[in-house]
């Protein structure tokens, strides 16, 4: 399977859209993982994401990638070099596997008029083996690069000027006939590797050109006939004008039934296999690449369970160690308080003759001098069972029964025994607390054990962005009738929709009082029922400043669009964001507020929408009812997508409405809210 991006694979890429990428301006840059996305918003007003990926790959992508909360250093500094800057070159070194992409402040010449560009900084991806993401200034010197490094042939090192290295092959930009004669005559190797290797072809494109002229891979490379050299040539300018003229054929290639290998034009090599004809190649290298990082991340999550699995069985154990040692603890201090009760007399003796010695004026070292006299004497019994005295501590250590004993000679027999029968009761309750430790530790493996088997049997897809439909932009819904009312979100799309959607036969919608969406229903031609103006009148003091006052109900109206305008009568002041409605209001009087969450389908898209309590009927139960509350909106939106997810038990559905940006819940939900049970 292909692994990596040839370069041809490159300059297709590049030449589809380098026409729209320069001029583009970069939004954002985003680091996930080795994977860099570059969030571009082009001259036509779209907004694309170019991926790099060092040693593989470079594309547009349309795939959903989670995004780190806090970005790398590395990803900090393209951010501060390349945000808001616009794109001033696009390109392919010498057709080596090698983009550069120049970026600059544009600004016009004030004297002149002409369009300058300031600040320029270039960013080199090296897709080869060990690829490199560097950042250069204008004067070619490294400001930062994914990897520092010194090689025979160049470093890149920090404030040092960027070098390329070497071209490997030709540079199919600029080529002749006799180059590549001249070369042949050098050579002895067999045909194939001299385009593989030497021209820097690979073997795909080395084989597929033998096809077409006609060669054995085996002949030596310098018996070659010039008439040869020359229809070789004659095949890569035509692959290259191909290119350069964006008349690519995207096809991805099937082995079994599975993607093996992606290419900009169709191989004769490869006339046996299955194949699927694409029509943008950026997007058929983004479909062939990106589903691989999922199998890529599924990978790597089940090492890091691996490792999870290994540390908490090693925790087990430790835990396990432990409860037997507290347990032997336990047992073994509750011997010695035992001990201390029965040989109590002889403890008393030694610890009153301790006293005795003391009061008399010897100090410690003398004592264990007439106690070792002692035990060679033989004359006083009770010496025998003393090991050692530790004065420091006040501490005795006695021998009973072959156990050493601690004997504190500060305090009485009995608080002696007393204080080893409490360190047996402390033991014994640590082993309580160690197993219950040692549950939950084995319910943890379990846990994790699950989650590995969960990921290896049902991993989850990688999808592509959903493209959202305009009216995405606003508050929307579609009535029970079929029709979209859409609302806008704040002043500012108040007046949008009002300009810029607001049709002759359309509706137009406001709460009785400010604080209220502009909400229009759009005809399409047809007309409008009273039960769509009901529901959208609902709608709209769903979003209006009734809900964070916790009303249980309110008013709204609806006009003609000829009744609506935002000029005032002369003489007369307007604040900005109102509207003056000329004639006769029809109301709608006593709206609950009350709303709906649910999912529609689109495509093998999941999408959150939101409907007035109204548009519910039994056909579409399966909904969340939110009414005002206390709780915050992101919370609210994490119960709702758990609540979607235990009511689903088809796994393709979950899987989409786990791929559901949480985002797109809180969007819906007016403000502080509460679910309410149906």
């Amino acid at each position: 399977m292909k692994e990596y991006i040839s370069s041809f694979d490159l300059a297709a890429a590049i030449s589809e859209i380098k026409e729209e990428c320069i001029g583009a301006i970069i939004n954002n840059v985003y680091q996930i993982d080795s994977i860099f996305i570059l969030k571009l918003r082009t001259q036509k007003k779209r907004n694309l994401n170019l991926l790099i990926e060092p040693a593989r790959r470079f594309h547009l992508t349309d795939y959903k990638r989670a995004k780190p909360k806090f970005p790398a250093k590395f990803c900090m500094t393209l951010r501060k070099y390349l945000r808001r800057k616009t794109i001033i070159k696009l390109e392919q070194y010498k057709f080596d596997r090698v983009l550069v992409l120049t970026a600059g402040w544009k600004h016009e010449n004030t004297e002149t008029g002409e369009i300058e560009y300031s600040e320029k900084n270039t960013l080199i991806a090296e897709l080869f083996t060990r690829g490199i993401l560097t950042l250069l200034n204008e004067a070619n010197k490294v400001i930062i690069a994914s990897d520092y490094k010194t090689m025979r042939d160049r470093r890149i090192i920090p404030n040092r000027e960027y070098q390329y290295a070497p071209v490997r092959g030709i540079n199919l930009y600029d080529f002749n006939s006799e180059e590549i004669y001249n070369l042949a005559q050098d050579t002895k190797k067999n045909i194939i590797n001299f385009l593989a290797k030497d021209l820097g072809l690979g073997g795909t494109y080395g084989e597929e050109i033998l096809l077409r002229i006609d060669i054995d891979k085996n002949l030596i490379t310098n018996e070659l006939s010039l008439e040869k050299i020359d229809e070789i040539c004659d095949i890569l300018n035509k692959f290259i004008k191909k290119i350069e003229t964006n008349q690519t054929d995207p096809i991805i290639y099937l082995k079994n039934g599975e993607q093996f290998d992606i290419q900009p034009f169709k191989l004769i090599s490869y006339k046996e296999f299955e194949s699927v004809k694409k029509d943008n190649y950026n997007l058929a290298l983004d479909e062939y690449f990106s589903p691989q990082e999922r199998l890529e991340i599924i990978e790597d999550k089940i090492d890091k369970k691996e490792t999870l699995i290994s540390k908490q069985e090693r925790v087990i154990e430790s835990q396990k160690q432990a409860i037997e040692n507290l347990a032997e603890n336990s047992k073994k201090y509750k011997k010695f308080g035992d001990l201390i009760y029965q040989y109590m007399n002889i403890i008393q003796e030694i610890i009153n003759s301790f006293e005795m010695a003391r009061n008399k004026g010897y100090d410690w070292d003398e004592i264990q001098e007439q106690i070792d006299q002692a035990k060679k004497q033989k004359k006083i019994p009770s010496v025998k069972y003393i090991e050692k005295i530790d004065p420091k501590n006040g501490i005795v250590y006695l021998i009973f029964d072959s156990e050493l004993i601690e004997i504190d000679y500060t305090i009485s027999v009995h608080e002696n025994a007393e204080k080893h029968y409490q360190r047996s009761k402390k033991s014994r309750k640590k082993v309580e607390g160690a197993k219950n430790a040692l549950r939950k530790s084995i319910e943890k493996l379990e846990t994790v054990k699950r989650e590995k088997e969960i990921i290896s049997e049902h991993p989850k897809k990688m999808i592509k962005k959903r493209t959202k439909n305009w009216y995405e932009k606003y508050h929307w819904f579609f009535s029970s009738d079929g029709f979209l009312v859409i609302a806008g979100r704040d002043l500012k799309t108040n007046e949008i929709l009002f300009r810029k959607y607001l049709d002759n036969n359309d509706l137009f919608i406001h709460a009785d009082f400010r604080g209220s969406p502009v909400a229009i229903i759009k005809a399409d031609g047809k007309e409008i029922p009273k039960n769509t103006i009901e529901e959208a009148a609902q709608f709209t003091v769903i979003y209006s400043s009734a809900w964070d006052s916790k009303y249980l109900s309110a008013d709204a109206y609806w006009v003609e669009p000829d009744q609506v305008s935002q000029s005032p009568p002369s003489g007369q002041y307007l604040p900005k964001g109102s509207f003056m409605i000329r004639g006769n209001k029809n109301f709608v009087k006593n709206l609950p507020l009350k709303m709906t969450i649910s999912l529609i389908e689109e495509g093998k898209y999941l999408i959150p929408t939101t409907k007035p309590i109204s548009v519910i009927t039994e056909k579409n139960s399966d909904y969340i009812l939110l009414k005002p509350g206390s709780q915050k909106r992101s919370e609210i939106a994490k119960r709702i997508k758990e609540i979607f997810l235990h009511r689903e038990d088809n796994e393709d559905k979950i899987n989409e409405i786990k791929n559901i940006p949480l985002d797109e819940i809180i969007r819906l939900i007016p403000g502080k809210s509460e679910i309410e049970e149906k």
